[in-house]
């Protein structure tokens, strides 16, 4: 199995950074907590908001990290390419003589 938050997979630093840059979560946090001091609102509220900070982080952090591993899968093979590539491949092409004289329905032209 594929280890996804190893130590040299990114994800703790990436998790951190997305975590600095999400800091109006934290702000918010704040806010409710000034505002359960001066006006008693539930203290709940700033949990939740703190709470969101870090689930926000963290999936926006793995959706990235998904996406990351995904895109370094590789290419298919070259069995797998699709069948207009094989169909239209310069192999199938074969240059005959066949094709320097030009002919119609009437007949031939080529006089």
């Amino acid at each position: 199995m594929r280890r996804v938050a190893g130590p040299d997979s990114g994800f703790w630093l990436s998790l951190a950074f997305n975590m600095i840059f999400r800091l109006e979560w934290l702000a918010l946090a704040l806010i409710l907590y000034i505002l359960h001091r001066i006006f008693g609102i539930p203290l709940a509220f700033t949990f939740y908001a703190l709470i969101a900070w870090v689930v926000v982080a963290l999936l926006i952090t793995l959706l990235l990290t998904f996406a990351n591993s995904a895109g370094n899968a590789g290419s298919p093979s070259h069995s797998s390419r699709r069948a207009s590539d094989r169909i239209y491949s310069k192999r199938n092409y074969v240059n005959t003589d066949e094709d320097d004289h030009y002919t119609t329905d009437e007949g031939d032209h080529n006089e």
